[in-house]
């Protein structure tokens, strides 16, 4: 499924700066799958809706599309899980993602101020939710599926004065009717493609790193489960016994690069990270041409 965030998501910085008098919305697109009715947990009363921040879940990742807002107030989170598996989102108010206690990879929020909890959505599905950030500070928004959390799936969300070293933001998608370049976005512990779906021939995979970390991009040839690469005893990918396409070398975060591969339509392909400990993090993402 093709997923695209309009142009106008990178007015809403500067919408909020400007004291962020009218609500703003983001048209994500149509999903494949049902819409699920949202469940909101609101800690005190919802004010005017002041933007609204798109969200991508996968298996070891969360995509905030605004992960820093100027000011403190009601959002709507509109979520999309983009992987294989069901998962849901919940803010928390707390520090970092690390403050959150844990126990056998499974977040343990009995304690903490949970803003907002979404259903959970199975694949291709999404939801709209609402969500009272009515304190300057940082939220951490993450999955309390299983064990996603310890998997990688949480991500902070930094309000008011924490918002002011802001992080990187991922850039708008390409338009819908462009079938020859890919969106990667590379986080921590995960990559998110925009299509995984591409006209074959030459393509173009506009790479954003996130970040934090540097991470690299490689694409091979592999027809099965992107997860089941071959790897040494150290869990690292054993890019010599596999078909390497092309790569870029290590991206720090906040920055870009570009790279062109010609796909075939009888083959598939998997895009990874190769520096260490990243493949065996969740950093991996099949493309199929036609």
């Amino acid at each position: 499924m093709r997923r695209s965030v309009p142009a106008a998501l990178v007015l809403l910085s500067m919408l909020l700066f400007g004291c962020a008098q009218a609500p703003a919305t983001t048209d994500f697109g149509t999903p494949s799958a049902g819409v699920v009715a949202s469940q909101v947990t609101p800690v005190t009363p919802m004010g005017e809706t002041l933007a609204t921040i798109p969200v991508w879940l996968r298996e070891h990742g969360i995509l905030l599309w605004m992960p820093s807002v100027d000011v403190a107030g009601t959002y709507a989170f509109e979520i999309e899980n983009t992987g294989a598996q069901p998962h849901d989102l919940v803010v928390v108010r707390a520090r970092s993602v690390q403050s959150i206690p844990t126990r056998s990879d499974r977040a343990l929020l009995h304690d903490l101020t949970v803003v907002a909890r979404s259903p959970v959505l199975q694949a291709d599905q999404t939801t709209t939710m609402l969500a009272n950030l009515d304190q300057s500070g940082t939220y951490v928004v993450l999955s309390s599926q299983g064990t996603d959390f310890g998997q990688g799936m949480a991500s902070v969300l930094a309000v008011g004065d924490a918002a002011r070293g802001r992080r990187p933001e991922p850039e708008p998608t390409p338009p819908p009717d462009d079938r020859e370049t890919i969106a990667a976005y590379l986080i921590d512990h995960a990559i998110f493609l925009h299509d995984r779906e591409v006209n074959a021939g030459i393509v173009t995979f506009d790479v954003q790193n996130i970040g934090p970390d540097p991470h690299d991009f490689v694409v091979v040839q592999w027809r099965g489960d992107p997860a089941a690469l071959p790897v040494d005893e150290d869990g690292e990918v054993l890019l010599d016994a596999l078909l390497v396409l092309d790569r870029l070398p290590a991206i720090p975060g906040g920055e870009s690069a570009m790279l062109e591969v010609e796909l075939d339509e009888e083959f598939a392909y998997v895009v990874l990270s190769s520096l260490p400990g990243d493949y065996a993090a969740g950093m991996s993402a099949q493309v199929m041409p036609r």
